[in-house]
């Protein structure tokens, strides 16, 4: 993956505080926020995970998520991207490098 390539992640976009939200609670920490609405993602946008030194961020337009690599990213490496301060809380990560 070079620089400035993305992959749009793929999900369940949920209006915020819907029934369809607190049914979901549990994957809270795993959702992106889009505007009002929340996507709980699938594939292999809900496999990325967290490092204050991210390889991707995120990037959003309109309804839609991409992550976007910040550099090039060899095959095999694994994907980062830095999680919301509430994700970061939630697993105790603040402050931990990777």
């Amino acid at each position: 993956m070079v620089a400035g390539e993305r992959f749009q992640v793929q999900g369940v976009l949920v209006r915020k505080a819907s029934l369809a939200d607190r049914c979901t609670a549990y994957a809270d920490a795993y959702k992106f926020r889009v505007g009002n609405d929340l996507l709980i993602p699938l594939g292999y946008g809900g496999l990325v995970n967290h490092s204050l030194s991210p390889n991707l961020e995120k990037v959003v337009e309109g309804k839609k998520v991409y992550l976007q690599a910040l550099r090039p990213i060899n095959v095999g490496e694994e994907l980062f991207f830095c999680y919301s301060r509430y994700a970061q809380r939630r697993f105790h990560l603040t402050g931990r490098k990777r």
